[in-house]
């Protein structure tokens, strides 16, 4: 099997949009990948090179009875989703199947993990509304019967399975630090409107007392399905930084307003089918989603993804609130 194919060396040493990590993993990919393979005795019949995230780069490993995927971080570290595809599968939940993860990095410089390939169609790439309103709506179900899940504890493990965050507030916190930085957010907002994020990460309404299984990032990206006349949902893959805590985050994500209305209506729908929110999950709900635009909009405009709609929604419910008297990050 020649693996030469997946090293990359046309990276110009001068882009400042790879690290120096990335720059190791990509110029090397094939021979990385050969190299863990071998460790796990496994011959393959073919390599893919199946796609790159700002997070991880996934490759699809083919041997004569099955596909794997080979997942890798260059940066940061792939624990927090080793978490949750374990109890994804102690509990029979759709996700792919770990089958060998390591988060040492004493064999490879990065954290890796193989686990099993999931077939069918990103929700995003489904054509028909009432079939994308239809996966959104198992989608929900399964993200309601994840929050039941109590977790180990918050945010996400490290690297040696240690829970290091005190509580949701924390992580919280970090989560605003990495997707939405200082730099960052002074060229997309004015100064009362970070105040009002910053009074908002400590908000007492934000407060809960337990974590809770959570994806961390659900999208219609990240969910397969198989589809025909009817959909079928088949896994919540590519879990986000955060995999423990207040699950209704996951909710504030997935209705973010850049997603289409038929996603975000069946998503609500699903997640009430059993259920409904009380007023408290609701008034928290309402807050994480002003949270989670505000965040989305930082990322969009880092990436030189478009980011002008998802801005003017977060504006947008900033008067929502400047509005109300009785909202008390108005006062």
């Amino acid at each position: 099997m020649d693996y030469d194919f997946l090293n990359n060396y046309a990276i110009d040493p001068d882009d400042p949009t790879y690290s120096d990590a990335w720059r190791r993993v990509l110029g090397r990919l094939g021979d990385y990948t050969a190299f863990i393979l071998r460790s796990l005795n496994m011959r393959p019949t073919d390599i893919v090179l199946l796609d790159q995230t700002p997070v991880h780069v996934r490759v699809r490993v083919s041997t004569p009875t099955m596909h794997l995927v080979l997942r890798i971080a260059p940066e940061g570290d792939l624990s927090g989703a080793v978490y949750f595809g374990r109890v994804m599968a102690t509990h029979q939940f759709p996700a792919a199947r770990i089958i060998h993860a390591d988060m040492t990095c004493s064999l490879v410089p990065f954290t890796y993990i193989v686990e099993g390939h999931v077939c069918g169609t990103n929700v995003d790439l489904i054509d028909s509304s009432h079939l994308v309103r239809a996966a959104a709506r198992q989608t929900g179900r399964l993200l309601r019967r994840m929050h039941r899940i109590s977790a180990a504890g918050w945010g996400r493990p490290n690297r040696n399975g240690r829970w290091t965050f005190p509580d949701w507030r924390a992580v919280l916190a970090s989560l605003h630090a990495m997707l939405a930085s200082a730099s960052l957010e002074a060229l997309l907002f004015d100064e009362t409107e970070r105040a009002t994020i910053a009074t908002l990460l400590d908000h007492p309404a934000l407060v809960v007392t337990e974590p809770r299984l959570m994806h961390g990032a659900p999208s219609p990206r990240v969910t397969l399905c198989t589809v025909g006349e009817h959909v079928q949902l088949e896994a919540l893959t590519n879990p986000g930084w955060a995999v423990a805590g207040d699950g209704l985050l996951d909710l504030a994500w997935g209705l973010n307003p850049v997603f289409r209305p038929e996603w975000r209506m069946g998503l609500l729908e699903g997640y009430n089918a059993l259920a409904t929110l009380s007023a408290a999950e609701t008034e928290r709900l309402r807050l994480l989603r002003l949270l989670t635009c505000y965040w989305h909009t930082c990322q969009s405009y880092a990436r030189v993804e478009p980011f002008e709609a998802i801005r003017a929604e977060t504006l947008a419910l900033f008067a929502e609130m400047n509005a109300d008297p009785n909202d008390s990050l108005s006062n």
